[in-house]
């Protein structure tokens, strides 16, 4: 299903439909040059600058973007540009760099690098989002659901730092919970913790604010009989972590610029008010939230897809864990309880990275703004795996099931093309 629904989105999303794609561009424009390093400016072609970075596809048309692709693109001027992805890492556009750089040497249009670009990204997402089915140990009908999300695929197939991040960090997860409930298949040698290591990593070098993810870990310590560790080597484990959380906490507050410092500094120094944000933030956009994460406003919030697709795609998805069955995993009320806490921790998380940057104006406005459902996504799954039981409640034939997903990704489809004819 996955394949030309995701294509579709692809295709039919023209370039900078999706938020600061136009400076992820840039971003993936010089990683596939060879700058891998963080710079303040980014160097692409004057005419990406001119013909992408520049055009406000908001409110362009499949027209517009037709006779831009019949143009050829000068590879040789090059100029400077500045944008909001240049502290993004550059492995989050490898696959994306990869196809720009195709297009660039066999002289092809920037767009049709654009395009390109895009295509790896949607090649990793289905290639992982298939790793992620095959390797949970339960709730696959969940997950299934869960990839198929609007707003996932919207993400997916764009050349946005997010796309790899969800990937990354679903990855994550249903890794860790393999080498906890699946003994037999994951074998635990050097090779199994090393890969544990490298996705650890990349979730922590995609979105430091989702590195609580990693206390997932801590369930394979807790679970696994097999690990005998010594109290030496314990020590050596525990050290390793906290040195990972000095990693991401100075990589984040310190090493950043100064308005960064000011702003979390009046975060530390005014606690109850963030905490009162956060809580009026919860109860007037949560509703929002939601909405958004399951794909109501696509595109830079401008593509409004029909609420009954929404509301469809909300039922199912919230539904799913009553659809499936968990009668073979032995899940414990820790690993449960642990899961709700990650999820609790990255949002507060979140709530306070938006108030740190944007301090005055949030706390004028008396709630914290710009925060959207999308940036859920990484790891919401973990507040629905909880809520499956050992036998099915809802029986639903899984063929509708296929039916009405496909239905409503066409539906979402339609209103895209509606919004840029």
């Amino acid at each position: 299903i996955i394949i030309p629904i995701s294509i579709c989105y692809c295709i039919l999303l023209i370039p900078h439909a999706i938020p600061d794609e136009n400076s992820h561009y840039a971003k993936a424009y010089s990683v596939s040059e060879g700058i891998y390093h963080k710079i303040q400016t980014n160097f692409i072609p004057s005419d990406s600058i001119r013909r992408i970075v520049d055009a406000d596809t908001r409110y362009a048309s499949y027209e517009q973007i037709n006779k831009e692709i019949e143009e050829k693109t000068d590879y040789n001027t090059i100029v400077s540009m500045e944008g909001t992805a240049n502290n993004y890492e550059a492995i989050l556009y490898y696959p994306s760099s990869i196809g720009i750089k195709m297009a660039r040497d066999l002289g092809l249009n920037a767009y049709t690098g654009y395009y390109m670009g895009r295509i790896m990204n949607l090649i990793m997402m289905i290639v992982f989002g298939f790793m992620c089915i095959k390797l949970i140990p339960y709730g696959k009908k969940v997950m299934f659901i869960y990839l198929l999300n609007p707003m996932y695929i919207h993400q997916g197939v764009s050349l946005s730092a997010d796309s790899l991040t969800n990937t990354f960090c679903l990855m994550f997860i249903c890794y860790i919970l393999s080498l906890i409930h699946n003994r037999d298949e994951c074998k635990k040698g050097i090779l199994t913790y090393v890969w544990m290591l490298v996705l650890g990593l990349l979730v922590i070098k995609s979105k430091s604010v989702y590195f609580p993810l990693l206390l997932l870990i801590t369930l394979l310590l807790r679970k696994d009989k097999s690990i005998k560790l010594s109290k030496k080597k314990l020590n050596r484990v525990k050290i390793m972590g906290i040195c990972i959380l000095l990693y991401v906490v100075l990589s984040n507050l310190v090493f950043r610029d100064a308005a960064y410092g000011l702003t979390i500094q009046n975060v530390i120094l005014h606690p109850f008010d963030m905490l009162s944000l956060t809580i009026n933030t919860i109860v007037q956009k949560g509703s929002a939230y939601l909405t958004t994460f399951c794909g109501s406003n696509l595109g830079w919030l401008k593509i409004n897809v029909r609420s009954v697709y929404v509301i469809l795609y909300m039922i199912i998805l919230l539904s799913s864990p009553f659809m499936d069955k968990n009668d073979k995993v032995n899940v414990t009320r820790y690993e449960k309880i642990l899961y709700v806490i990650i999820s609790l921790t990255i949002i507060i998380l979140m709530h306070a990275g938006f108030l740190a940057v944007y301090y005055k104006e949030q706390l004028a406005r008396g709630y914290i703004e710009l925060l959207q459902g999308r940036y859920f996504i990484p790891f919401a799954i973990l507040l629905l795996l909880p809520l499956i039981r050992k036998k099915q409640i809802i029986k639903i034939n899984d063929y509708l099931i296929y039916a009405l997903l496909t239905m409503i990704h066409i539906n979402v489809l339609v209103d895209i093309v509606l919004y840029f004819i």
